[in-house]
């Protein structure tokens, strides 16, 4: 049985720390060269990340200062060079506040100076040298230590990249992989409002540090020592920040490492996915993330940028990446992406950036059957509904993981991706989705996989062919959009049908038409045909009907003189029924041809309402030279009305409430008869004695 850390004791302090030498003393020994606690040093990390009392924060300045005067030793500078390291990792502002004293300052800069003296002289101190390259990635990215990094070791660090060449040890390596790691900080970091440094006449090109990168990755990932997994991960960092969309020549870059024979693929993907870490893992993702990542639009009128690192390439094409991906396929990408999403070791963020990979491969609509075949779907369901309770999905990665399932479940029939259990989460997921873009902002929803309105016209597209499928899981669904909530449903039961109503009415055509085909499938469950049924009082009451209710109540309230106004619900589907889009035009018409035959009360509604608006969507229905479908199914109106003013069920004072109505628009009528539907208007007019 391993034996309990020590530094456990301090861990489980209350903050701030307020720690005495003794215990300082043993919080840095796992940076110390061979220390017997190396392997605790997560322990210290995790130390040093919590608060610490002003005197502490003193003793460990004091205590680094000593490590990195000129009298020191070099493993006491070794282990000053790593401990400062760590601060800089898990306390940034402990460590840039350590910078601002004098004497820690001017230890630092000596430190880098001799060992980056000292390793262009030959001098033996290797160990320094490959602690020092490890501050300095961790340096390069703190914007106000970078010009003093290139001034004091940028060529220093240009010659560690040609020092393993010779001599290729798994350590020599590691070094020249967390050498280009600091160099490409150094070149794409730069401060705000200020112009891309010059070029130092030893700096390698960001193309020849890509290749040197993917080298060294692909050697390192033949061996299981623990040294040259370090290495693969650096080396895969590196290569993450150059294939940035951002970073010049990133688009060349990509070309390079994934081709049909890339050995730098076969080695990046094998067939039994590499045993992962967290880091690994969450380092693995963001790159395949980049890979597959399809360019952001850019506004035609943006300037070129005067803060480029390097020439401006041609931005790439949406074509290009499609064959790239379509190539990354070819190897075994979705194995590798499916341990990252089930995987334990895979954090929220990690689950994020393979949600957001997954849809780059999804918006290829030529790839959505095999990726369906391939469980694609259900990686996506286990991560946004069957996490364990302490892994959450970022916003961005549920989002692009929602917008994924969606794709799917319009490009296929939606059983045929999930099975009813599925298709409720989804479903239910879609209508908190669209409910929760209709709050915020066109501006803050431009990340992967387009702008608000798209999200929310996939979204209702796929809640739409779920409802169509009827059912147990339509009716379900039904009753928490319309506004019946379930318990824990959030956002999805309160009031959806309102927003949809809304999108009903939106000036783009494409969410329009989502909107108005959903509740055109809403209609034919129970909750949906409640909701537009009018109530006695004349207002909408919950979506779903007391057990006593029947269609065939009284119609008098309805559709008495004085009470003669249509719901606002009823009003938006008869005005689409003019919309300029046919589509929508269609799935309205088809909504009111499912209400007009299944109640009525709402038959009655329609065609007793003032102002006449369901007499003049009809007409518009059948007008001469009209669309086909649309008059199909303005006849299937008339049909109904004549079927419910025959009925034995409907009052006779109700009948004559109507046949005074359409008394009032006989005129209209013959309109319909001149259009062409002779015998069923004939029919009418005979029933209603106003031939």
């Amino acid at each position: 049985m391993a034996t309990p850390s020590p530094l456990l004791a301090l861990l489980s302090l209350p903050p701030p720390l307020d720690l005495p030498l003794p215990s300082l003393t043993l919080l840095l020994s796992p940076f110390s060269p061979a220390s017997p606690l190396a392997t605790s040093r997560p322990l210290s990390l995790a130390i040093l990340s919590r608060p610490l009392s002003p005197a502490t924060t003193s003793l460990l300045l004091s205590t680094l200062t000593s490590f990195l005067s000129a009298s020191a030793t070099s493993s006491s500078r070794i282990q000053g060079l790593s401990a400062f390291t760590a601060i800089l990792q898990v306390a940034p502002a402990t460590a840039l506040s350590f910078l601002q004293d004098p004497k820690f300052q001017g230890g630092f800069s000596q430190s880098v100076e001799s060992i980056s003296r000292g390793r262009k002289d030959g001098e033996d101190c290797e160990g320094e040298g490959a602690a020092l390259v490890q501050l300095l990635v961790e340096a390069a990215g703190v914007s106000s230590l970078r010009n003093q990094i290139r001034e004091t070791a940028g060529a220093w660090l240009d010659s560690l990249l040609d020092n393993g060449k010779k001599d290729s040890s798994e350590e020599k390596e590691l070094v020249r992989a967390m050498a280009g790691v600091a160099i490409i900080k150094l070149r794409l970091g730069r401060e705000e409002g200020m112009p891309a440094p010059p070029q130092r006449p030893s700096e390698p090109t960001l193309s020849s540090l890509g290749e040197l990168l993917s080298s060294i990755y692909i050697n390192s990932s033949c061996s299981t020592t623990e040294t040259s997994f370090k290495t693969s991960l650096v080396a895969l960092e590196g290569l993450s920040y150059l294939t940035l969309p951002s970073t010049p020549s990133s688009s060349a870059l990509k070309s390079t490492l994934i081709t049909s024979t890339s050995p730098f693929l076969s080695a990046l993907l094998p067939k039994i996915p590499r045993e992962l870490t967290p880091p690994y893992a969450y380092t693995l993702s963001t790159l395949l993330s980049h890979l597959t990542a399809f360019p952001a639009p850019t506004p035609a009128t943006a300037p070129p940028s005067a803060l480029s690192p390097g020439p401006i390439e041609p931005p790439e094409t949406s074509s290009s990446v499609t064959t790239r991906n379509s190539l990354l396929l070819y190897h075994p990408l979705l194995p590798t992406l499916h341990a990252l999403s089930t995987s334990p070791q895979s954090s929220s963020q990690t689950r994020s950036l393979v949600c957001k990979t997954y849809l780059s491969l999804i918006s290829d609509k030529t790839l959505r059957p095999n990726m369906i075949a391939k469980g694609v779907a259900k990686d996506l369901r286990k991560m946004l509904v069957e996490n364990g309770a302490s892994i959450r999905l970022e916003r961005e990665g549920r989002r692009c993981a929602v917008q994924g399932v969606a794709r799917l479940l319009i490009t296929a029939q939606p059983d045929l991706v999930f099975d009813e259990g599925g298709l409720l989460d989804m479903g239910l997921l879609m209508a908190v989705e669209v409910a929760e873009l209709d709050e915020v902002d066109e501006k803050s929803e431009s990340g992967a996989g387009g702008g608000k309105l798209l999200r929310i016209f996939e979204c209702l597209m796929a809640l739409t062919n779920i409802v169509s499928l009827g059912g147990e899981v339509a009716e379900k669904i039904a009753a928490v959009v319309i506004g019946r909530e379930e318990k824990g449903k959030g956002k999805a039961g309160r009031g959806m049908l309102r927003i949809v109503e809304s999108a009903m009415l939106s000036s783009n055509s494409m969410v329009q038409r989502a909107a108005t085909e959903l509740a055109c499938n809403l209609v034919c469950t129970d909750a949906g045909l409640y909701y537009y049924e009018p109530k006695p009082s004349g207002t909408i009451s919950s979506p779903a009907p007391p057990a006593d209710s029947t269609s065939t109540s009284t119609l008098t309230s309805i559709i008495a003189p004085k009470s003669k106004g249509l719901s606002p619900s009823l009003h938006i589907l008869l005005a689409l029924c003019s919309s300029p889009d046919l589509s929508s035009q269609l799935a309205a018409s088809g909504a009111l041809a499912v209400l007009i035959s299944s109640s009525p009360l709402i038959t009655f509604a329609i065609f007793t309402a003032q102002p006449p608006k369901g007499w003049e969507a009809l007409l518009e229905l059948v007008r001469e030279g009209g669309d086909e479908g649309l008059a199909m199914r303005g006849w299937d109106w008339v049909i109904s009305l004549t079927g419910w003013l025959k009925a034995e069920k409907v009052e006779e004072e109700e009948k004559e409430e109507a046949r005074l109505c359409i008394k009032e628009w006989e005129g209209r009528l013959q309109q319909i008869r001149n259009s062409g539907g002779v015998e069923t208007v004939e029919e009418l007019l005979k029933g209603l004695k106003v031939e």
